[in-house]
C-alpha cells in the first residue's frame, strides 16, 4: 500500500511538472510577442515629436528584449527576432550590436532564409569591417534588384548602406537613386534612413554632382517630421558632403550644428565621429584656432568608456586617422599642438616636462597646411592594420 502511494505521488508530480512547464512556455511566449510587437512599434517612433520618450522606453527594456531574443533565437523565430532588435544608425547602443550579433550567428546556423541573413549582415559590425566593398556591394544590389517588401512593422536599415564603401559605378547611380522610390510610402524611419544612406553613398563613391536634387528632397522630407533628431542626421549628412567636396568651412558649420544640439555628454560613436571631424574641419580652415583640453579629453573618454569601434560611418581612410590611434598621446599634455603638412607634431619648449596628471588646457592649431596626414607610429600602426583589410567600417550613426 505504501509503494503504492508512491508511485502515484510520483506520477502526480510529473504531471504537476509537466503543466507547470508548459505553462512557463506559454508566458515566455506571450511575454516575447508582447515585447516584440511593442519595441517594434516603439523603435518607427524614434524619429519624431516624441522621439525622446520613444528612445527612453527602449531603453529600459533593453532586458526584457534580451530575454525575449533568447526565446526567438531558442525557437528559430528569426524575424520576430528582428523586431527586438532595433538595429541600424538609430540603436547603436553596445547592447543592441550585441543582439544583431546573437542573432545573426544563431540565424546563419539555424537556416534562416538568405533575405533575412543580408538585413542582418548589413547591421552587424563584425561583418561591416572585415567584408570586401565587393561583397557588400553584391548584397546591396540583391536586395535593391529584388524589391523585395519594405518592413511595416518594424525599423530596417536599408541596402542602400552595402555601398558606404564603394561598389557604385557612375552608370548605376541613376538606377541606384530611382530605388528611393520605393520608400516613399514606408514608415517615416525606414524612409529617412533609406535616402540618408543613398545620399551617402553616392557622395562616398565620389559622384558629388549628382547630390542637389536628392539633397534637396531629403531636406523637404526632414523639415515635415519635426524632429530634433533627423535635423541632427541631416546636418551630419551636410557636413559629410561638404567634407568630401573639401569645403572645410561648410563642414565646420555642419559639424558644429549638430555637436551644438546634442543634449548631455558623448555617448555613442556618432557623437564621437561628430567630434572627431569637427576638430579636423576646423583644423582645416584657413586661420589658427583655439583648442581647449575638453575638446580633445571628452571624445577619448567616450571611447573608452563606451568601449567603441571605428562607427559606421567611416571609410577605410576616416579609421586610420581615428581617435583610437592619434588622440591618445595628446590627453594629459599641456603643450601646444601643431598640424603640419606630414604629420601632427608636439611643439615642446626645451627643458620643459610632459605632465600627465593633468588634462589639456588650449592649444593653438595652425591650419595653414594641408590635411593631417597621419604618419606617426600609433596612428601608422593603425593604417597598416586597416590596409590589411579590403574594406573598413562604412557608417556612422545618426
Amino acid at each position: 500500500m505504501c509503494s503504492t502511494s508512491c508511485r502515484n505521488w510520483s506520477t502526480r508530480r510529473c504531471c504537476n511538472d509537466r503543466q507547470h512547464q508548459g505553462l512557463s512556455d506559454t508566458t515566455r511566449a506571450r511575454h516575447a510577442r508582447y515585447m516584440a510587437d511593442t519595441i517594434s512599434a516603439l523603435s518607427l517612433r524614434t524619429l519624431g515629436p516624441d522621439e525622446q520618450e520613444a528612445t527612453r522606453r527602449l531603453d529600459e527594456y533593453v532586458p526584457d528584449a534580451l530575454v525575449s531574443l533568447d526565446w526567438f533565437i531558442d525557437h528559430h523565430e528569426w524575424e520576430q527576432g528582428l523586431r527586438v532588435t532595433p538595429a541600424g544608425p538609430l540603436f547603436e547602443r553596445r547592447q543592441s550590436g550585441e543582439m544583431v550579433a546573437r542573432l545573426y550567428d544563431a540565424a546563419k546556423i539555424g537556416g534562416a532564409s538568405p533575405e533575412l541573413l543580408d538585413e542582418l549582415e548589413r547591421s552587424d559590425q563584425r561583418i561591416r569591417v572585415t567584408e570586401s566593398t565587393q561583397d557588400s556591394a553584391e548584397r546591396g544590389w540583391r536586395t535593391i534588384r529584388a524589391a523585395a517588401a519594405i518592413p511595416t512593422d518594424r525599423a530596417s536599415f536599408p541596402p542602400h548602406g552595402d555601398f558606404f564603401d564603394g561598389g557604385l559605378a557612375a552608370p548605376d547611380v541613376g538606377e541606384f537613386l530611382a530605388s528611393l522610390e520605393r520608400w516613399d510610402s514606408a514608415a517615416p524611419l525606414n524612409r529617412y534612413l533609406a535616402e540618408w544612406s543613398a545620399i551617402r553613398a553616392v557622395a562616398q563613391n565620389g559622384h558629388l554632382d549628382l547630390l542637389d536634387q536628392p539633397l534637396n528632397r531629403f531636406t523637404a522630407f526632414v523639415t515635415e517630421l519635426h524632429s530634433g533628431r533627423a535635423m541632427r542626421g541631416h546636418a551630419e549628412l551636410r557636413g559629410f558632403v561638404a567634407r568630401k567636396r573639401h569645403d572645410w568651412v561648410g563642414a565646420a558649420h555642419w559639424y558644429g550644428q549638430v555637436a551644438s544640439a546634442r543634449d548631455g555628454e558623448l555617448a555613442s560613436w556618432f557623437d564621437l565621429a561628430v567630434a572627431w571631424h569637427l576638430l579636423s574641419a576646423r583644423a582645416l580652415c584657413a586661420g589658427p584656432f583655439e583648442l581647449t583640453g575638453d575638446e580633445l579629453r571628452d571624445p577619448w573618454q567616450c571611447y573608452r568608456n563606451e568601449h567603441l569601434d571605428p562607427p559606421l560611418h567611416c571609410t577605410a581612410s576616416d579609421a586610420a586617422t581615428w581617435p583610437s590611434a592619434s588622440l591618445p598621446g595628446l590627453i594629459g599634455t599641456t603643450q601646444p599642438v601643431s598640424w603640419r603638412s606630414d604629420s601632427p607634431t608636439c611643439s615642446k619648449p626645451p627643458g620643459s616636462k610632459r605632465r600627465r596628471s593633468t588634462p589639456p588646457t588650449t592649444s593653438t592649431f595652425s591650419s595653414t597646411s594641408c590635411s593631417p596626414s597621419p604618419t606617426n607610429s600609433m596612428v601608422g600602426a593603425s593604417r597598416n592594420k586597416m590596409s590589411s583589410r579590403k574594406r573598413s567600417a562604412p557608417y556612422s550613426a545618426r
